[in-house]
């Protein structure tokens, strides 16, 4: 387990699985939107999560510091690799 205070770099976002059950029109909907911007279901979501916690800053930024650290990291690796131009 990594300490507290543990940064990583930009690159060293880890990775967890998620399972959740959704209804069939969701998946299809979210397969459907992730062809239609020529991705993967995998990387659509994880754009989509990503424009969610934007959204929702003020909100995650009274969160635990390990959200705040991440949603930060991310958006800075975003801003790196031109992901906000995406659309």
């Amino acid at each position: 387990m990594a300490p507290a205070d543990f940064t990583p770099d930009l690159d060293g976002l880890r990775t967890r699985t998620l399972c959740t059950r959704l209804p069939r029109y969701l998946i299809d909907m979210l397969q459907h939107l992730a062809a239609a911007e020529r991705a993967s279901l995998e990387l659509f979501l994880s754009r989509e999560l990503q424009d969610l916690a934007s959204a929702r800053r003020e909100t995650l930024a009274r969160g635990p510091a390990s959200i705040r650290r991440g949603v930060r990291l991310a958006a800075a690796k975003r801003d790196a690799t031109g992901l906000l131009n995406r659309r």
